[in-house]
C-alpha cells in the first residue's frame, strides 16, 4: 500500500457560519420579528454548511478512515463530497488518491478524469492539481512494481490472509487480480462471515458466488435492508452450500414481513448442512414460526428462537404437528417469548425426542406438567425463567458418561415464592437418581398438605447424585429440602435463601460430607441473634477439617443479611485455612474491628472478597485490606 498519496487535511473555518448564525439569532429574538431577514440569514447558514463546512468535515472523516486502513469508508465519504460539491476538486482528489494508494490506479485515473470534466470552471491551479495527480496515477499504472504477496509460497500467503480482519480481506480483493485470486482461494479465511453495517459487508455478500462455498458460519447484524435482503437471496440461490451456522440479530429482522417467505426458501436450501440457528424477532410484528423452522431445517441440532409476543401468536409446533419430522434431531433449544404455556411445547417435545437442553424464558407453571409428561429421557438440562446462566451442552455426549438417562440440571425460577409443591416435586422425584444441579425458587405447601402426605406420596425421596443445590426456603418446605439431601454423599455446593430454621439447616450440614461452598442469605426472624452459636459450631468443625489435608474442603462462603453473624462468628470462620472466597453483607452486628481482625488472620489466602451494604466498611479499612 502506497501511503504517499494520502492527502492531508486542514482545520475547518467556521467564521462565515458563526456570523450567519449570530445574525439569525438576533433576528429570532427581536421583539418584532422580521421574517424576510430570518429567511435570508437561515438560507445563508444552510448554504455555508452545505457548500463549505459539510464537505470539509466529510474530508476530515475520510482522511481519518484512510489512516485506519478503511478505504471503503473513505470512498463512501468521497462520493458524498462529490454529490454535495460536484464543482469542487476535493471529493475527486480524495477518491482518486485513496484508490491509487491501494493500487487501483486505473479506477483512480477515472476519478481524476471525472473531476477534470466537472470542474472546468474552477481556477487553473485547482484544475492543474487534478491533472498532476492523474499523471502520477498513470505513471504508477505503467510502472511495474514488486508484488511481495504474489512472490510468497501459497502456504505462507494463506497464513497471512487468514489472520487479516474481514475488512482488510475485502480490500485485498480490490488490489489486483493476483491478490483477488489468492484471497478468494484461501478457504480458511472465509469460514466466518459477518454481515454488518460496514460498507465492505455488502461487497462480500456480492462475492458469495466466489467465496460462499468456503463459508461455514454467518452472522447477519446489519440494519441495512439492502444488505440482509441480498444475503438472504444468496442463501436462497445456494451460494453458501456448506453453511453450518446462521445467526440473525434483531437489527437484521426489522420490517421483515416481505422476507419471511424468502427466508423459508433459504432454510429449505440449507436443510442438509445447517445445524445451528439463532434468530431474534424481538422488534418485529412478523416472524417465521417455530414449526416452519423445524419443518424446513431438518438437520438442525441447536436453535435459539426469540419473539416479541406470545409463542402461540406466531404459530407453534402444535399447530403444524403433522408436517414435522417425527424424529427431529434437535438437541439444544432456547425459547424467549412474551409468554410460553405448556400447550405451546407439548407437540414439540414429542417431535424432538433427542432434545438434551431446553431453556425457556417467560413461561408459566404449566410447562412443568408438559416436561413431566412429554419430555424424553434424553433431556438433561432444563431452564425455566432462570435468572442465572444455564450451562451449555458438552460438545460430544459420551455413551458411557450417563448410564442412567434423565435430567441432570434444573434451573427453575417460575413465580418466586409461590410454586405449589405439587408442581415441582413430581419432576424432582421422577429424576431423583440423576439430578446433579438444582436451582429452584420458593416452593409452598397449599393448605391441607402436610409433610407426611408428601412422604407417603413420594417414598424414599433422596437425591443420590446431587452436587449443587440452591433453594428459597419457606416455613413449609425447608424440612422437605433438607430431607432430600440428608444422606447426600456427593453434595459440594449449597445455597439457601431466607433460612427459616437455622438450627435444622446447620445440623443437616454438619452430618453431610464436607462442602466446598455454601451461601446462607436472608432471614425470616430478625430476633435470632442468639443463634450465632450454631454458626460458630459449624465453622469450628470446618476449621478442624481444613487442617486434616483432605481433598474436599470449604473454599467459598457467603453470608448475606444474617442477624446471627457477629465478630465471634467471623473469628470462627477465619480459622478455616482452606477458605479462598468470602462474600459478606449486609451484616449489621459486625464491627469494624471484627472485619479488620478477620482479614488479618486470613492474610493472603483469599483470592476474592465481596463486601456490600456494610456501614462499618470505611476507606481506611479498604486501604488496610489492599495492603
Amino acid at each position: 500500500m502506497d501511503t504517499s498519496t494520502n492527502l492531508p487535511v486542514k482545520s475547518v473555518y467556521f467564521g462565515n457560519l458563526q456570523g450567519a448564525l449570530h445574525d439569525l439569532n438576533d433576528a429570532l429574538f427581536e421583539q418584532q420579528q422580521h421574517h424576510p431577514d430570518i429567511i435570508k440569514f437561515a438560507s445563508t447558514a444552510i448554504d455555508e454548511v452545505l457548500n463549505s463546512i459539510l464537505p470539509e468535515l466529510l474530508d476530515i472523516r475520510a482522511y481519518s478512515h484512510s489512516t485506519q486502513g478503511k478505504p471503503n469508508m473513505v470512498i463512501t465519504d468521497a462520493q458524498r463530497m462529490i454529490e454535495y460539491w460536484p464543482g469542487h476538486i476535493i471529493g475527486y482528489l480524495r477518491k482518486g488518491s485513496t484508490l491509487s494508494m491501494y493500487g487501483q490506479h486505473a479506477q483512480a485515473i477515472e476519478a481524476y478524469n471525472e473531476g477534470i470534466q466537472n470542474t472546468k470552471t474552477s481556477s487553473l491551479y485547482k484544475h492543474e492539481s487534478l491533472t498532476l495527480f492523474r499523471n502520477m496515477a498513470t505513471h504508477k499504472l505503467n510502472q511495474p512494481g514488486i508484488d511481495f504477496l504474489a512472490m510468497l509460497p501459497s502456504i505462507t500467503a494463506n497464513k497471512i490472509i487468514i489472520h487479516l480482519p474481514q475488512e482488510a480481506k475485502a480490500n485485498c480483493l480490490m488490489v489486483s487480480r493476483v491478490w483477488r485470486k489468492l484471497t478468494l482461494e484461501c478457504a480458511s479465511a472465509w469460514h466466518n462471515l459477518q454481515v454488518d453495517d460496514y460498507p465492505n459487508s455488502y461487497q462480500l455478500v456480492n462475492e458469495a458466488p466466489h467465496l460462499g462455498r468456503h463459508v461455514r458460519y454467518i452472522t447477519i447484524s446489519t440494519s441495512a435492508k439492502r444488505a440482509h435482503c441480498k444475503t438472504i437471496k444468496m442463501l436462497m440461490d445456494g451460494h453458501f452450500s456448506k453453511i453450518e451456522s446462521l445467526s440473525m440479530t434483531r437489527f437484521s429482522t426489522n420490517d421483515f414481513k416481505a422476507l419471511i417467505r424468502p427466508l423459508l426458501v433459504a432454510f429449505w436450501q440449507m436443510k442438509t448442512t445447517l445445524t445451528s440457528l439463532e434468530i431474534h424477532f424481538d422488534s418485529n410484528k412478523h416472524a417465521v414460526s417455530l414449526a416452519d423452522i423445524l419443518w424446513s431445517c431438518t438437520n438442525l441440532t441447536d436453535l435459539y428462537y426469540s419473539i416479541a409476543f406470545e409463542l402461540s401468536s406466531f404459530g407453534t409446533a402444535t399447530d403444524d404437528h403433522w408436517m414435522l419430522n417425527k424424529n427431529h434431531p434437535l438437541t439444544n433449544l432456547e425459547l424467549r417469548s412474551a409468554f410460553i404455556r405448556g400447550d405451546d411445547i407439548n407437540s414439540l417435545l414429542q417431535q424432538c425426542p433427542k432434545l438434551r437442553r431446553l431453556v425457556m424464558h417467560n413461561c408459566d407453571s404449566t410447562v412443568r406438567d408438559s416436561i413431566y409428561t412429554y419430555a424424553s429421557a434424553s433431556l438433561e438440562i432444563l431452564g425455566m425463567n432462570s435468572h442465572v446462566p444455564v450451562p451449555q451442552l458438552t460438545k460430544e455426549k459420551n455413551n458411557h458418561e450417563h448410564s442412567v438417562p434423565g435430567l441432570r440440571n434444573i434451573y427453575d425460577n417460575i413465580k418466586n415464592y409461590s410454586t405449589p409443591v405439587q408442581k415441582i416435586v413430581p419432576l424432582l422425584y421422577k429424576h431423583k437418581d440423576t439430578l446433579q444441579t438444582i436451582k429452584i425458587s420458593g416452593v409452598v405447601c397449599p393448605n391441607g398438605t402436610s409433610m407426611s402426605d408428601i412422604n407417603k406420596q413420594y417414598p424414599d425421596f433422596k437425591l443420590k447424585q446431587i452436587t449443587s443445590f440452591s433453594f428459597l426456603s419457606t416455613q413449609y418446605t425447608q424440612q422437605l429440602m433438607l430431607q432430600i439431601i440428608h444422606d447426600a454423599t456427593t453434595l459440594m455446593n449449597l445455597h439457601v435463601r431466607y433460612v427459616y430454621d437455622l438450627d435444622a439447616l446447620v445440623e443437616t450440614v454438619l452430618k453431610l460430607p464436607p462442602l466446598e461452598d455454601f451461601q446462607f442469605e436472608g432471614t425470616y426472624d430478625h430476633t435470632q441473634r442468639s443463634r450465632s452459636v450454631c454458626l460458630i459450631k459449624l465453622f469450628d468443625k470446618y476449621a478442624v477439617h481444613s487442617k486434616s489435608q483432605q481433598a474436599a474442603a470449604l473454599k467459598s462462603v457467603g453470608l448475606r443479611d444474617r442477624v446471627e453473624v457477629n465478630d465471634d462468628v467471623l473469628d470462627s470462620l477465619a480459622s478455616v485455612t482452606t477458605l479462598r472466597k468470602v462474600d459478606l453483607g449486609p451484616l449489621r452486628y459486625v464491627t469494624a474491628d471484627g472485619i479488620v481482625q478477620f482479614f488479618a488472620v486470613l492474610g493472603d489466602q483469599l483470592v476474592y472478597v465481596g463486601l456490600s451494604d456494610m456501614d462499618v466498611i470505611t476507606d481506611t479499612i479498604v486501604a488496610a485490606l489492599e495492603t
